[in-house]
């Protein structure tokens, strides 16, 4: 078992990590699974309390110190990338049908976003009024 304590953005969160030898057969969908993880969660967000349960089904063996950094790692690039594209750049409401043209557009807004953080913006919709203020800049920026 493995416990951590921090905050961030007015948050406080108790995560507390338990890894179990998967011991019952499972369903074939996870075969090869042989360890459950339980994420418990507890803290508050703006002076709210929460309480959250969570769990994973891995096939193989890590400390639950390691499973808990890789996931917040998963976390971290659920909030920094496909969050930021869901809702920032309205990825998941595209009018694209075609698999080829939102898989390109995704490629793209991947590289905005990427060349954003170079630039040092924290806030990609500041990046993005910046850029719109400067788009001049736009070829000079991508060599």
């Amino acid at each position: 078992m493995c416990s951590t304590y921090g905050g961030k953005y007015g948050r406080q969160i108790n995560r507390q990590v338990s890894v179990f030898e998967v011991t019952e057969n499972l369903p074939n969908i996870w075969q090869g699974s042989q360890y459950f993880i339980k994420v418990e969660r507890k803290g508050y967000r703006k002076d709210k309390f929460y309480h959250q349960i969570v769990y994973y089904l891995s096939s193989c063996y890590q400390t639950a110190k390691k499973f808990s950094e890789k996931i917040q790692g998963h976390w971290g690039i659920e909030n920094q990338l496909h969050w930021v594209k869901d809702v920032i750049f309205a990825e998941d409401t595209s009018p694209l049908h075609h698999l080829q043209s939102a898989v390109n557009f995704s490629v793209l807004k991947t590289i905005c976003l990427n060349l954003f953080r170079l630039l040092g913006f924290l806030s990609i919709t500041e990046g993005r009024r910046w850029l719109g203020q400067r788009l001049w800049l736009l070829p000079i920026l991508i060599e």
